[in-house]
């Protein structure tokens, strides 16, 4: 099977990725790593916002330490953010373009450190807070 996901150097050297997203444009976009490392600092922004932070607070407060709760109450609203964002940078709105990011994003964190930490950021906002031994 035909990869969709292509890595190319720009005329300034810079890595980028080609994704053709299956809807109905069907060109391809390109996704930098300059693109990636944005897109990861607006998901952090968007998470931070003092609005999104609060809502954000208050449904990991009333998820407690249930995994369960925790992945009905915050994951959602997380990944709506995260749609809201990566939306901007040509990816669909929805799970194959949040799949997609991810895939791209995994694809830079492997030569890029700042891409690495800034994807940790993100990972650990989306994670409950993990019990500590009693």
């Amino acid at each position: 099977m035909e990869s969709d996901r292509s890595s190319q150097s720009n005329v300034n050297g810079e890595e980028s990725c080609e994704a053709d997203e299956g809807a109905a444009d069907s060109s391809p976009f390109s996704f930098t790593v300059d693109d990636a490392k944005r897109a990861l600092s607006d998901i952090l922004s968007a998470f931070h916002n003092p609005q999104n932070a609060t809502k954000l607070n208050e449904a990991s407060t009333a998820a407690g330490d249930d995994m369960v709760k925790h992945m009905q109450l915050v994951f959602p609203m997380a990944t709506d953010m995260q749609l809201d964002v990566i939306t901007k940078y040509g990816f669909q709105k929805g799970g194959d373009g949040l799949i997609r990011f991810v895939q791209m994003i995994k694809a830079y964190e492997e030569d890029d450190p700042e891409i690495g930490q800034l994807f940790s950021q993100v990972k650990a906002m989306l994670m409950p807070p993990m019990l500590s031994a009693s």
